[in-house]
């Protein structure tokens, strides 16, 4: 993790596309789709965060490429907006842990560096 991280946003619903859930028949998966596909310690801070946050109704959800995939009961239909607010909370969440993991690694390879050079100094005499 070399480059800052870039921030991923959900950036629209994609109604196009509805599959019957093969699982749960009464089920309708349909995707959101992000601004990019997320690198891997985007995806686990993103499980991590859908299993810890609170929220009344969580269905299964998997990401796929630049999508995430929800299978969505209709009988929620009323509560998809609050759903999708909570969705907005853990996508925010997983920008702010892969940002914060960034900076640890970050302030580790200076810390590094430091003491590398603080061992120089500690070597080095000065001149006669």
């Amino acid at each position: 993790m070399n480059e800052a991280p870039q921030p991923i946003s959900m950036t629209r619903i994609d109604s196009d596309e509805l599959i019957q859930d093969e699982e749960t028949p009464e089920a309708i998966d349909f995707s959101i789709v992000l601004s990019q596909t997320p690198p891997e310690e985007w995806a686990a801070s993103f499980t991590a965060a859908y299993h810890d946050l609170n929220h009344g109704i969580k269905p299964p959800v998997r990401l796929e490429g630049d999508r995430i995939w929800i299978s969505f009961l209709p009988r929620y239909n009323s509560e998809l907006p609050l759903y999708l607010r909570f969705l907005q909370a853990v996508v925010n969440e997983s920008n702010r842990q892969v940002q914060l993991t960034y900076e640890i690694h970050q302030n580790s390879a200076k810390d590094q560096m430091r003491m590398q050079f603080r061992d120089l100094l500690r070597q080095t005499a000065l001149p006669a």
